[in-house]
């Protein structure tokens, strides 16, 4: 093979195996035990019908995602540390903060969309440039 064709193809390759690698890393967390993934929280109770929130406090950083579970129609109350200065966002319901001097983010909101929702860090470069980071999973399951 010319060696021009031959280094297309292995520039190919490598692309091909890159994009593959960075599309199943947000799934890392799916392969570990629940309790050796950092900062996990079990499955919310259900709430019933008052107004009380579900209070879930994590911190978020190295380490494999996480998921947090709840219910559909639960009130939600995250109460997210992560290293100072990172911008936070919960994807799907449009809602984050920035920490600053030790302070966490705070998110509130009713479960109303089912589905599994990324919370991401914005701002941060990680070795590879990428300045997105999906740091834990907001998964809402039907009632």
């Amino acid at each position: 093979m010319h060696p021009k064709k031959r280094a297309m193809a292995m520039a190919g390759a490598l692309l091909l195996c890159a994009l593959v690698g960075i599309g199943r890393a947000h799934d890392i967390a799916d392969q570990w035990p629940a309790h050796q993934v950092q900062g996990f929280v079990p499955e919310a109770p259900a709430k019933g019908k008052d107004n009380s929130a579900t209070v879930i406090e994590r911190t978020l950083g190295d380490g494999p995602t996480g998921t947090i579970v709840v219910s559909q129609g639960a009130r939600v109350r995250l109460v997210l540390h992560a290293p100072a200065d990172t911008e936070l966002h919960l994807h799907g319901y449009d809602l984050g903060g920035t920490t600053a001097n030790a302070a966490p983010v705070v998110m509130s909101f009713r479960a109303d969309h089912v589905g599994r929702f990324p919370i991401e860090a914005h701002g941060v470069k990680d070795l590879l440039g990428r300045t997105d980071r999906v740091l834990a999973y907001i998964e809402v399951r039907p009632e």
